[in-house]
């Protein structure tokens, strides 16, 4: 417990790196956004004195107030889309002359063409008619010393698209161009390259959970955080696509980019980590959930994907992105149920999803509230630290499971070298007694083939397929194997008071025998079973199934000889039902559905009979019995079967077959089931001769 203690306090130290790195670019972020940039001396703002107009004409300008600079569209009269020309007239000052200047105007939305004393000194982003944004990239441009005018006004002039939204974020101002500069390249590196790095990291992430999930399919956590991670990487495209060796706008158009990339991308993000949360915590699907989760996924990326143009998209995104609540409430669902379950997996997901909370809230207030849409924002750093704490979580429960798996392995090493002194021991008694064995087999040979003889003759007797006894109507099939041994049924059939032939019960036993011929076994076992039954009619059927284990205990070497079956006793339309380790009795509905049948969902399988020292008590389950409805009794080496390629069928092979069964009588079905296990196919013609262990198939249909 001490140990435990001691390496849980390491993983709390390990998730407090995540939150030090998001506080770190929480910082950047904001210092990236600062309007004061005070620590350039030589510096001249142009926070006053600007124009504006939807004309380059002179004498269209009019003043303006930098407070429309945050939402340029405001100025167009109602308007979502135009052009608009902002101008400023100065003098240099004379700290700033003869030297290499630039014009620092931070960033610009939706795209923007800059002039310096009538000739053009930069552009950002594109203009109609293959418009795209750079709204993320923070703009200088440097002014070339013969445009400049040292004693007369200069003249900035800057003609700014708009397409649904438009800002000039900062002030504009004059500096040295190295000094103008470093303030470009620092907002340009927080801005847009951080989350570069940031993708490239989740590419990496992505390629490494995916080939985890190809190692072990059954971890579908992996896969969820594998395209998690890659979707995501796609989804920071939106802020550090000028950075890549492209022209985006040559690729695809801007509004499709917006549709695909930015809008729609994540409800598809929330779904995945909706499904990761449940895998990692390990909540069983609800079907119903399930089909609300991708309808809230699909209608909104639907709805996104056919609108017409990029202002209408801005303002029904602003309603569609509450469709993601239903996702985040999932999520917390899912996180409430772990947490009254005390798991510590909840835990750790609950930090992880803590700073994601925050800055959504955050911006939230900021841009939906507050409207503020000249802010920075935050929850895509949220979003990334998301990634990076469920990528720790991941690791630390590897690092667990690698440590149980070691000491598993310490322990089976030496269990196996333990094993291997006893083997070594048992080597040579039996060398010492294998000459005395091979004198008798020649004899003991000649005895099998007898036994496998009266085994085939009297193991599968019963009633005839067919065969209808009040309202139940009986298919069955045994396959003699080439080994002796195998398996046995039989049924017990009983008259009413009109003496009409009724059936109250059968069994199905499969035979495990080393020391005595399985034939003998299986005659003794068969003829005690059938007095059991008989004899335990008004007893519980458990208690019958106890009886029999006892007799069987007194006579069987103990671990050397025992059987494995199901007993069943009927009662008008109801069955009784009792499990010695056997396979499990399916059920077939008349409908087609397939249930096993277990008592209130679990497992009602006891120990084999005649194997002591082992719980020896057995729960009997009973069921009504529709019309129609069938249940189906089988021998275990009918799953041990191989098809064509080698694969064993196994239960699920077999309850589909169950299902899918065709025909309306019991024959057909059973029919059906012999020939979709390749009893025909498997070894040629004359499959039985091939198959080592005896199978047995039963159906037992309510008419």
């Amino acid at each position: 417990m001490k140990a435990d203690k001691s390496f849980n306090k390491k993983n709390r130290n390990w998730l407090k790196k995540p939150f030090v790195f998001f506080i770190f670019l929480l910082f950047l972020k904001a210092s990236a956004f600062s309007q004061d940039y005070s620590y350039f001396y030589q510096r001249q703002n142009l926070q006053d004195g600007w124009l504006w107009s939807v004309t380059s004409d002179p004498k269209d300008f009019t003043p303006v107030d930098t407070a429309f600079f945050s939402d340029l569209t405001s100025l167009l009269s109602g308007q979502k889309t135009g052009t608009i020309f902002l101008k400023n007239e100065f003098y240099l000052d004379d700290n700033l002359k003869n030297r290499d200047i630039s014009v620092y105007l931070g960033k610009i939305n939706f795209a923007d063409k800059t002039y310096f004393n009538g000739r053009q000194i930069g552009a950002g982003g594109s203009f109609p008619p293959d418009e795209f944004s750079s709204w993320n990239v923070s703009r200088f441009y440097r002014i070339p010393e013969h445009l400049i005018e040292p004693n007369t006004r200069n003249t900035l002039l800057i003609e700014i698209y708009t397409n649904g939204e438009g800002f000039l974020q900062s002030f504009p101002f004059i500096a040295e161009t190295k000094q103008a500069q470093k303030i470009a390249g620092l907002q340009n590196f927080i801005n847009c390259r951080v989350h570069l790095l940031c993708a490239f990291a989740m590419l990496i992430i992505f390629a490494s959970f995916f080939l985890l999930y190809l190692r072990r399919t059954s971890d579908k956590e992996n896969l969820y955080f594998a395209i998690f991670n890659l979707l995501s990487a796609v989804h920071l495209s939106q802020f550090y696509i000028f950075d890549l060796p492209l022209n985006p706008n040559e690729i695809f158009s801007y509004l499709f980019f917006q549709k695909i990339v930015v809008k729609s991308l994540p409800f598809v993000l929330l779904y995945l980590l909706g499904s990761f949360s449940a895998e990692f915590l390990q909540n069983s699907p609800n079907k119903t959930i399930e089909k609300m989760r991708v309808l809230f996924t699909v209608l909104p990326v639907l709805a996104i994907c056919f609108l017409p143009n990029y202002v209408i998209l801005n303002e029904v995104y602003k309603y569609a992105v509450w469709l993601s609540g239903f996702h985040l409430f999932y999520i917390f669902f899912q996180l409430i149920l772990a947490l009254g379950r005390k798991e510590r997996n909840a835990n750790y997901l609950l930090l992880g999803f803590l700073p994601m909370i925050c800055v959504a809230i955050a911006d939230l207030a900021i841009h939906q509230v507050a409207k503020k849409s000249e802010f920075a924002y935050f929850s895509i750093f949220g979003w990334i630290l998301v990634s990076a704490s469920l990528l720790f979580m991941l690791v630390l429960r590897f690092v667990e499971e690698q440590k149980h798996t070691e000491q598993m392995n310490a322990l089976f090493e030496n269990m196996a070298h333990q094993r291997s002194l006893e083997l070594n021991r048992a080597n040579q008694i039996l060398e010492e007694t294998n000459g005395e064995f091979s004198v008798l087999n020649m004899d003991y040979s000649d005895d099998l083939a007898l036994a496998l003889t009266v085994q085939g003759q009297l193991f599968p007797a019963g009633l005839q397929n067919g065969q209808y006894l009040k309202d139940w109507q009986i298919a069955k099939a045994f396959i003699k194997g080439s080994k002796e041994g195998g398996s046995f049924f039989d049924f017990y059939a009983g008259k009413t008071e009109e003496n009409a032939e009724i059936l109250n019960g059968l069994c199905l036993f499969d035979i495990n025998a080393r020391h005595v011929p399985g034939v003998l076994l299986g005659l003794f076992a068969k003829n005690l079973a059938k007095n059991q039954f008989y004899s335990g009619l008004k007893q519980p059927l458990g208690q019958t199934m106890e009886c029999l284990n006892a007799q069987l205990l007194q006579v069987l070497s103990q671990g050397q000889n025992f059987l494995s079956g199901i007993i069943l006793r009927i009662n008008g339309e109801r069955l009784e039902y009792v499990n010695a380790g056997h396979s499990a009795l399916l059920c077939r509905k008349a409908g087609g559905d397939i249930l096993t049948a277990n008592l209130n969902d679990k497992n009602i399988e006891g120990t084999a009979l005649g194997l002591s020292g082992l719980d020896e008590q057995y729960s009997a389950l009973a069921f009504s019995m529709n019309t129609g409805d069938s249940v189906l009794l089988y021998s275990k080496s009918l799953l041990s079967l191989r098809n064509l390629k080698g694969e064993e069928f196994g239960i699920e092979y077999l309850k589909t077959i169950f299902e899918n069964a065709k025909g309306e009588s019991a024959e057909e079905k059973l029919n059906y089931i012999l020939a979709q296990f390749n009893l025909q196919s498997e070894s040629g013609d004359d499959s039985a001769a091939q198959i080592e262990k005896d199978v047995a198939v039963i159906i037992l249909q309510r008419q």
